[in-house]
């Protein structure tokens, strides 16, 4: 997902609409790690072009002298297993740890490239709705082959919706563990929050 953000956002980049060293909205120079690069030293420029500081994507204080004060530390535990985290589990968090998870990346992107990060979330490859449609189906989780989940609930809302396409999807629902454990069923739909998500 990182690298169809990554190029979706490319052409844009490459433009240069922006006026480097200026921070969106601001007009302010950006200061360039801050204290970052004491630890970060040699890390590439993510965002030739346009100077942005590790702080404008990650998040975090890049005045704070030490790594505790400096990171964004998780307001809750964050699991060590295979669950996918809800939509909206410390965000605050998955931003710093990366920018470009997609549930963040309207707020981190989205300032200056809203309408790619919109396209983005409902492309085929941010939401794999194809992809689980057709699992659910084959495996008899659903009765139909029009995909209703998504990794993201999604709904086009930018104008008229093609009959071919799909006006909106909703977010693999937790797994239940209801039904036959010799069913296929059963365990499928418990698979791609583990495998695909």
């Amino acid at each position: 997902m990182v690298a169809v953000l990554g190029c979706a956002l490319l052409p844009v980049w490459s433009v240069g609409t922006h006026e480097p060293g200026a921070v969106s909205g601001t007009g302010a120079v950006a200061p360039l790690g801050g204290t970052c690069l004491t630890c970060h030293a040699g890390i590439e420029e993510m965002h030739p072009g346009y100077r942005l500081s590790c702080v404008d994507c990650h998040g975090g204080d890049d005045t704070a002298p030490g790594k505790e004060q400096a990171h964004v530390q998780p307001t809750q535990a964050v699991p060590n297993d295979e669950r996918v985290l809800p939509a909206g589990y410390d965000l605050t968090y998955q931003r710093f740890k990366n920018p470009s998870n997609l549930r963040v990346a309207m707020e981190v992107c989205g300032t200056c490239h809203e309408k790619t990060v919109r396209d983005v979330l409902k492309s085929p490859h941010a939401t794999t709705a194809g992809h689980l449609g057709d699992g659910f189906y084959e495996h008899g989780v659903v009765s139909g082959k029009r995909p209703t989940y998504s990794i993201f609930p999604v709904k086009d809302e930018d104008g008229e919706v093609p009959p071919e396409a799909i006006a909106a999807t909703t977010q693999v629902p937790a797994f239940r563990a209801a039904g036959s454990r010799s069913r296929i069923e059963t365990h499928y739909s418990d698979l791609p929050r583990k495998a695909c998500m």
